[in-house]
């Protein structure tokens, strides 16, 4: 039964107006649908419909470290981990206890009030080491705001990342480009990948 009073905003979909259809793809993709990711309470401003709250990206303080290495190691799980061996999963998590890693990556985060909604981090000399934002949360801006945020710390605008098969059209979309085909490393995939403006 299609719905003629269909609030998504995606006309062009081939689902639209089709509720059951709609539920079943974004169930498949672990996403909500687009109508009620739109509907969440405090995600508008002003209640007009299409104009989305900001999203504040900054650089995290020590102490929310944490927090951003529970969101990047929940994000991996969900979208990357089932691309990966298990060699591939246990390199990842390796990555994340790595202390001196850590202490060496300069870290942004996107926040909705005070909850912490998306990462990027960076390693010398400017290479993204991690870009990961809370499925819940995707499609609303929020890694773009990270990179562009992160892209105002830098002179030399000249960007690398080793891209996840999940990343690599992500990555592409701001304006990288690969360098190389896939690579394996101790299990984990990805694309080595570079941006230049």
């Amino acid at each position: 039964m299609i719905n003629e009073n269909c609030p998504c905003r995606k006309k062009g979909c081939p689902r639209h107006g089709d509720c059951a259809a709609c539920r079943s793809h974004h169930a498949e993709r672990k996403r909500p649908v687009f109508c009620e990711r739109e509907s969440l309470p405090g995600r508008l401003l002003d209640g007009l419909p299409g104009r989305r709250r900001p999203y504040p990206v900054r650089r995290l303080r020590a102490g929310e470290i944490p927090d951003a290495l529970a969101l990047i190691w929940n994000v991996f799980l969900q979208f990357e981990a089932p691309e990966y061996s298990a060699e591939g999963i246990a390199s990842f998590r390796a990555s994340l206890e790595d202390e001196e890693r850590i202490r060496n990556m300069t870290f942004y985060g996107a926040f909705d009030g005070k909850k912490l909604v998306g990462v990027l981090c960076m390693r010398a000399p400017q290479h993204i080491a991690g870009f990961f934002v809370d499925a819940a949360y995707h499609r609303r801006g929020i890694g773009r705001t990270l990179f562009e945020t992160m892209r105002q710390d830098y002179d030399r605008q000249v960007f690398t990342v080793h891209a996840s098969p999940y990343a690599v059209e992500i990555y592409r979309r701001l304006g990288f480009a690969p360098t190389q085909a896939e690579q394996v490393t101790d299990g984990l995939r990805y694309t080595p990948m570079r941006f230049e403006e």
